[in-house]
């Protein structure tokens, strides 16, 4: 019966209603029963009846629980069976589509004559069935899609790759032609979808813009034309312009106001510079291509955001000093000249107006505030490549090359000193360097006169050039000293031609009397040159000192000059010490100017008379037979000293210089004299004032002692 109740139906509910009767039947027996027997024994008869009918009880209870499980798996095989058969029915199809679409991969490895459309809907397609695997994925046998899912994932990673090679491709530049390939719209659909879009289009404009042909045909090139080749599903518009690049840019005669079907109307200003406002027709050219034959349309917002792009790169790029200066910076200079450059300021400024509305890009911020702008922009690029110009000369001034060194160009016929004027300047060797710093500086001078020439009121050019001027004068002055410290301090040569540099520049911008800033500078040239000529002479001075010291000069040895062996060491050290100081004048006299050079020259030889009496007037005791040797000593030295510092050299030099230089002598044949006379004499000539400026009273006293 239990069996039959769990399997439930009819024959269940016939069971359950025998069991509620026979149920009632036993509860009457149970009363009559009670009413017969006592009541222990009813009590008893009532628990075992009690018991039996909670058995049934249960019974029924679990028949129906029973039967309702069995209709709830009953439901859920029904389900499943529904879902099975959906599954297989997806499946079939996902099979045949992904027939399809490796049949269209094949096609496309082999072809490239598939049209876009096509490809477009495959893509269209495979999207779909993406989606649909997607959400199967999300159910409860996610398994089995999972691996379609992937597969499906990859196929469209593929194909939208192919798109973004197809849009990248349909762009080819060559240093004389832009071509551009009709693509279908609907790639960009394809790529905007997949959020892919704005990712290609920037790639393709960077390859645009890497290279700088384009930007040259749009400024330079003399022809800008557009030629369209085959039909319109799948047509090839070239822009073409000449190759040829002229140094320095021919202009304006060469250029002609180019034709343009442009609806914008271009101010007079912008008008009145033609290769400037072809710039404007040749952008919108550039712009209609790209969008027609990229996106099909100028309106659409793939092409809206194509032209921030172009505007982008433009604007970076396009609005540079070389558009203004029609330089290709092969020059060492504009190629324009400084006059027209405040016209051709104005119309770049109106440019940066008019350009935004041409390639459609809206209320975008103008590169320039106002002319001036653009003019400072200028002002501060020639600033940069003359400054540029200056520095890299600066740092070629220690060259070991024999073009390096030159006489200088300025140097004018000998004449005597009471005929030279203001302009003559001697003769001497110069740098390159200093060559190329007077072109830089004469360049901003003459730039700068011409621009304060032109009427304007504005000022800026010509003040930036003027200060120009000072910065690459102060930077040969400061900056060499300081970049060649190492080679300046050992080098006698490189000192000379700094100082000869200096005073060449000095000479000639502080003589131009339209540019009287420049004397204040030219002042300092002078003096720095001066100063690092004195450093190097009070160097060679002090190495003579040491020379001194260390040889026999300095220990006393000329007290026993008469005895051989000291003669021979002593006279072997004076040739060396002489034959180096000889050395030294020569390079004096063969690279300065001859003033200068009579002044180190003289100077050198003053000290060094100077010091070898100094020795001698240090000894404690001279020998009696060593007083002839140090007589013809000192008169040998002074007869070398005079073939160095010779009479025309001395007329050359300065009065201190050649005065010191004759009191050094003086100095020397005083010290002949008492060398050679007796001791009683020496005192009453000092006191006859015989050596008065040679000798000091405190110098004869130890001479006559010892």
């Amino acid at each position: 019966m239990l069996q039959v109740a769990l399997r439930g139906g009819i024959e269940a509910e016939e069971v359950v209603g025998r069991a509620a009767a026979r149920r009632q039947e036993v509860e009457r027996r149970q009363g009559e029963v009670l009413r017969l027997v006592g009541d222990d024994l009813g009590e008893a008869f009532v628990e075992k009846s009690l018991k039996t009918l909670t058995s049934l009880s249960q019974s029924t209870d679990d028949a129906e629980i029973a039967t309702r499980e069995w209709a709830a798996r009953a439901s859920e095989v029904q389900k499943e069976r529904q879902e099975t058969a959906s599954a297989a029915s997806t499946l079939k199809e996902l099979s045949e589509q992904l027939s399809a679409l490796a049949e269209l991969g094949e096609i496309l490895q082999e072809s490239d004559v598939m049209e876009a459309e096509e490809e477009i809907a495959v893509v269209e397609e495979l999207f779909n069935l993406i989606s649909d695997a997607g959400r199967l994925c999300k159910g409860r046998d996610a398994r089995i899609f999972q691996q379609v899912y992937v597969e499906l994932q990859h196929r469209r990673d593929d194909a939208l790759l192919m798109m973004q090679n197809r849009l990248l491709e349909s762009i080819h530049l060559t240093s004389s032609a832009l071509e551009v390939r009709r693509c279908s719209p609907m790639i960009a659909d394809a790529l905007h979808r997949t959020n892919t879009f704005e990712e290609t289009v920037t790639e393709l404009i960077r390859q645009v813009s890497e290279s700088d042909d384009i930007l040259w045909a749009i400024r330079k090139a003399d022809g800008f034309a557009v030629a369209e080749d085959g039909d319109e599903s799948d047509s090839i518009w070239t822009i073409e312009w000449s190759q040829h690049r002229t140094y320095p840019y021919d202009f304006p005669a060469s250029i002609q106001l180019e034709e343009s079907p442009l609806e914008t109307k271009l101010p007079e200003e912008l008008l009145c510079v033609q290769d400037i406002a072809n710039v404007a027709f040749r952008v919108d050219v550039l712009c209609g291509v790209l969008m027609t034959q990229l996106f099909g349309t100028r309106d659409s917002e793939y092409a809206t955001y194509l032209r921030g792009l172009i505007w982008d790169w433009l604007a970076r790029d396009l609005f540079q000093p070389p558009l203004i200066l029609a330089s290709d910076g092969a020059g060492t200079s504009s190629a324009v000249s400084t006059t027209s450059l405040p016209k051709r300021c104005v119309a770049s400024f109106y440019l940066s107006k008019v350009l935004p509305e041409i390639v459609g890009v809206g209320d975008v911020e103008a590169v320039f505030e106002d002319s001036a702008a653009v003019l400072k922009m200028v002002a501060r690029e020639l600033r940069a490549e003359l400054l540029f110009r200056a520095r890299k000369s600066v740092s070629n001034f220690v060259l070991d090359d024999e073009d390096h060194v030159l006489l200088a160009p300025l140097a004018s016929p000998w004449r005597p000193k009471e005929r030279r004027t203001s302009n003559w300047f001697p003769s001497c060797l110069v740098t390159r360097t200093s060559l190329h710093i007077m072109e830089v500086v004469e360049q901003a001078c003459r730039e700068a006169a011409t621009a304060s020439q032109d009427g304007s009121e504005d000022q800026v050019l010509p003040e930036m050039l003027l200060s120009t001027a000072i910065e690459a004068l102060e930077a040969y002055r400061v900056d060499i000293p300081i970049l060649h410290r190492t080679a300046f301090q050992g080098s006698l040569k490189l000192r000379c031609l700094y100082h000869n540099d200096c005073f060449m520049l000095s000479h000639v911008f502080g003589n131009i009397r339209s540019t009287s800033r420049l004397v204040p500078t030219a002042m300092k040239l002078r003096s720095s040159g001066s100063e690092v000529l004195l450093e190097a002479i009070a160097d060679e001075k002090q190495r003579l000192y040491q020379s001194i010291e260390i040889s026999s000069f300095g220990d006393g040895s000329l007290t026993h000059y008469a005895t051989p062996r000291v003669r021979k060491q002593c006279d072997l050290e004076l040739t060396r010490m002489f034959a180096h100081n000889q050395e030294v004048c020569r390079v004096y006299a063969a690279m300065l100017p001859a003033g200068a050079a009579a002044n180190a020259i003289a100077s050198l030889c003053a000290e060094f008379l100077n010091a070898l009496t100094g020795s001698i007037l240090a000894l404690a005791e001279i020998a009696a037979e060593a007083c002839d040797g140090l007589a013809f000593l000192l008169a040998g030295t002074v007869a070398n000293c005079e073939r160095l510092a010779t009479p025309d050299r001395l007329r050359e030099a300065d009065p201190d210089a050649a005065q010191g230089y004759q009191t050094a002598v003086k100095r020397v044949h005083a010290f002949q004299e008492i060398l050679n006379i007796r001791m009683e004499d020496i005192a009453d000539h000092a006191k006859q004032g015989k050596y008065k400026g040679m000798l000091d009273k405190e110098e004869v006293s130890p001479l006559e002692f010892a």
